[in-house]
């Protein structure tokens, strides 16, 4: 009776995760549409986590050579990011909730193995959908992308239907499903991707399609024929992806820029990188030193603020080291070497991940690290070189101490809920125009701050609006220790400039237009300064340089930014003649 409720409830919790972290969305948080996926996904792991600590007696704990690289790789990034502040989205919450889930999957009894193919194609179909409804407009959505389904864009969207895709396939090598409804959901999926405009899904969905074909077809060609059928795959895809690469030129070269720069942050700190949030505190300071020393640089009209560097191999070597990113080839080297058939297509799935990682960021959302446990916890259980392997008897005892630990863990996600929760509450308020009325609430929330530097950011923005500059200098400068970029400069360069402290807001003004050279705002500024410092050649030199600057996207502020520029080089032809 016992394994019978304990199935079911298992079977209802992973119905309930799946889906929920593709479509829950909560306006109670800041991050309303990312952020909630999380939540539900941590608090409800530690409950399956709990009932299958309840429930079991026993386990057979079996570590072979990819759970083995697997903690080893966690236990290293928990130790490198151990001294960080815990926050929702921080890699700390992630591994853990990861680690669990791969134990699940690889522990506990497979019942529920035919019915989490099933949940993923349902849930990936139906996100489909809603994202094509959207793009038809049938679906109304307040984004200013026209696909983003239950996401904060496409990015996300293609992503986590990119990961499902595959399962998709996986019908068809089931004699019980029809071919008519596999078809369907593979054309629905990947037209979904294709709207989404998402060069990562669409190279994706094309390389794990081909290889799958190829698997199955393989058999029947002499070696000649196949080698004719690589070269001309390999000819269409390339053809496809230099068209995609011109389809969006700009965005494409900007990646270049972003990995230009990227790469040497992981010069500077090859070994072990920068730590946890190293990217984002330090990336947009090394852009501004590439274009302080690339004056007129092609990229110039490209730059914008990066928080990440649309490559999740860049981010993790950025951050973790050489030492991260050899862990992570070790263990896809030994899944590439398994060659059980039936598991091929837990090795396509990981595979369309790692392709999707190469040019953006899927592991922001939880639905693509459920499918990476599951897929590599499938694999672990097929791998024969087993280092350990011992039978462990729950006693009573165990039972409550591991269940003392998870409730441990789940009272730091209650409190990081209960933060962003507070969060969004007095920011509400601060919106409709109660600003002042709201900071002491800022004041007590950022004592008991959660590690999440956009907080910070939010709380020197608003401390700004009310004057209150000196303080917002300080919580400013506290974010740039975990988030800085060219809205960070502009804030602290307008608290001096609000000081008289010309010089030193000249410098942040001077940094920002250095982040992103496109920007007209930050010499204005500049020329205002010269201006009130009665520095005339100085300001006349910034508004010669506004004069001669291209514009980006025409906008009536940069309209009046250009007039006020050529209204000074007219005073001061006159003062000439």
């Amino acid at each position: 009776m016992k394994s019978k409720l304990y199935n079911i409830s298992v079977n209802i919790l992973l119905i309930f995760i799946i889906s929920s972290i593709l479509f829950a969305s909560s306006s109670y948080f800041v991050s309303s549409e990312t952020l909630s996926k999380w939540y539900v996904l941590y608090s409800s792991t530690l409950i399956l986590c709990t009932l299958c600590c309840i429930y079991s007696n026993t386990i057979l704990l079996k570590i072979d050579k990819i759970a083995l690289i697997i903690f080893i790789l966690i236990l290293y990034l928990l130790f490198r990011g151990f001294l960080k502040t815990l926050y929702g989205m921080s890699v700390t919450f992630q591994s853990i909730t990861f680690l669990f889930l791969f134990l699940f999957f690889k522990l506990f009894p497979k019942s529920n193995d035919n019915i989490i193919p099933s949940i993923i194609i349902i849930a990936c179909l139906l996100q489909a959908i809603y994202g094509i409804f959207q793009y038809t407009d049938i679906i109304s959505t307040d984004s200013i992308f026209k696909i983003v389904g239950s996401f904060d864009n496409p990015a996300g969207f293609a992503a986590c239907l990119t990961a499902g895709y595959v399962f998709c396939i996986y019908l068809f090598d089931k004699k019980k499903v029809y071919p008519s409804l596999t078809i369907g959901a593979i054309l629905i999926i990947s037209t979904a991707i294709v709207l989404s405009a998402s060069r990562a899904g669409i190279i994706s969905i094309m390389i794990v399609t081909a290889l799958y074909v190829y698997q199955k077809i393989k058999f029947y060609f002499t070696k000649s024929t196949k080698i004719k059928i690589l070269l001309i795959s390999f000819s269409i895809f390339l053809i496809i992806t230099i068209s995609l690469f011109f389809y969006k030129k700009d965005s494409a070269t900007g990646r270049l820029l972003i990995w230009k720069v990227t790469i040497g942050m992981i010069e500077e700190k090859p070994l072990f990188g920068w730590g946890e949030g190293g990217f984002r505190s330090q990336y947009m300071f090394l852009q501004a030193y590439f274009f302080e020393n690339h004056h007129s640089s092609s990229f110039e009209v490209l730059a914008d603020n990066v928080v990440h560097p649309f490559n999740e191999y860049l981010l993790l070597t950025t951050e973790y080291g050489i030492v991260a990113l050899s862990l992570l080839g070790i263990l896809f080297f030994t899944i590439l070497k398994l060659k059980e058939k039936k598991y091929f297509i837990y090795q396509l799935t990981i595979l369309s991940i790692l392709i999707f990682a190469c040019f953006s960021y899927p592991l922001r959302y939880p639905f693509v690290w459920l499918i990476l446990a599951y897929s590599l916890a499938k694999l672990s259980e097929i791998n024969y070189d087993v280092c350990y392997k011992r039978t462990i008897n729950f006693s009573p005892s165990l039972k409550v101490t591991t269940v003392f630990f998870l409730f441990f863990l789940a009272y730091f996600s209650f409190r990081d809920m209960q933060f962003e929760y507070k969060w969004k509450e007095i920011a509400k308020l601060s919106f409709s125009g109660k600003t002042k009325a709201v900071i002491p609430s800022y004041e007590e929330l950022h004592s008991h701050w959660n590690g999440n530097p956009f907080f910070l950011y939010n709380y020197g923005a608003e401390l700004n609006h009310i004057k209150e500059y000196s303080k917002s200098i300080d919580i400013l400068h506290e974010c740039e220790k975990y988030y800085n970029d060219y809205d960070v400069q502009m804030l602290l360069a307008d608290n001096y400039y609000n000081q008289d402290n010309f010089d030193k807001s000249e410098r942040h003004y001077l940094l920002a237009s250095n982040m992103c050279p496109n920007r007209f705002q930050p010499l204005y500024r500049m020329m205002k300064i010269y201006e009130d410092k009665g520095e005339a050649e100085e300001m006349v030199n910034m508004a010669k340089r506004i004069t001669a600057k291209p514009i980006k996207i025409p906008s009536p502020t940069i309209t009046k930014i250009k007039f006020e520029a050529k209204r000074i080089l007219g005073k001061k032809d006159e003062v000439s003649s």
